[in-house]
């Protein structure tokens, strides 16, 4: 009598078939797509829609006036993904793209949002060296840290280790052209991408950082230490953007930075300001 082999059985999942990780991608993209669509339907009826408890402007608004300035970025980097930068690709649309990200689930959404675009996508970390690095990856996967965050303690978190790389290594192989704009999103990481960043930040003309106000990120970097460290670089902070509250005090919010000795700088008005 023959026995007929057993099929192999799928990740443990919902009746689809769908693992949790998948689940918990699906929920996050879901969430940001409607967010998106709400946002561009206010846009075309003269409105800036911003996210509850947030500074009161957007990053649309801003790359708006940016662009209202003349300047627009022949290459930009984009580090820190997830399911794409869309107001960053909507205004730029010509540019060159180096997207830069270690949760290889968020291929397919990243794909998507640039499939119209000139892009490059890595599945790395950005960091200080180049090798290997453990992240973190939490039930809402865009909140992916190599830290650990504290506003998620006790949170099962998924540890992967990924390739890690500095950006100035990641760069060999695709060369940026001036003008050139930075967009990082690495919950607390910010510090040490900086560290690998010597070579991209010199030639740098416009950073897009989140960052957080009070200590959120095991090690992170907060907001104080990053304007001090860029503003060594020769940067300053313009404009501030987005944000989120949690016990009723704004805890993160994207700044923007402008290399002084930028053509950017002269454009905005900035020079006109002294230091």
């Amino acid at each position: 009598m023959s026995v007929k082999p057993e099929e192999p059985k799928p990740p443990k999942g919902d009746a689809r078939g769908m693992t949790k990780a998948d689940l918990r991608r699906l929920r996050s993209t879901t969430h940001y797509r409607l967010r998106t669509v709400g946002k561009d339907l206010a846009r075309r009826a003269g409105y800036d829609l911003h996210e509850w408890g947030s500074t009161g402007r957007s990053a649309a608004l801003v790359l708006d006036m940016i662009k209202a300035s003349g300047w627009e970025p022949a290459s930009v980097i984009d580090i820190g993904v997830a399911y794409g930068t869309h107001d960053l690709y909507s205004a730029f649309p010509h540019a060159r793209y180096l997207l830069v990200e270690p949760v290889n689930e968020w291929l397919p959404e990243m794909q998507r949002a640039t499939r119209e675009l000139e892009a490059t996508i890595v599945e790395a970390a950005a960091t200080d060296f180049d090798g290997e690095v453990e992240i973190n990856i939490y039930n809402d996967p865009a909140a992916t840290s190599v830290l650990n965050d504290r506003a998620r303690r006790g949170e099962p978190a998924e540890k992967r280790v990924v390739r890690a790389a500095k950006l100035d290594s990641l760069v060999m192989d695709w060369i940026p052209v001036v003008p050139l704009l930075v967009k990082i999103d690495v919950q607390g990481f910010e510090g040490r991408v900086l560290a690998g960043a010597a070579g991209v930040l010199s030639i740098a003309d416009l950073l897009l950082i989140e960052t957080s106000l009070r200590p959120n990120y095991t090690g992170g970097t907060d907001m104080y230490t990053l304007v001090k460290v860029l503003g060594e670089l020769g940067f300053r902070p313009f404009d501030l953007f987005d944000g989120c509250v949690k016990d009723g005090a704004l805890l993160q919010v994207d700044l923007a930075f402008v290399r002084k000795t930028s053509d950017l700088w002269h454009r905005l008005g900035l020079a006109e300001g002294g230091n």
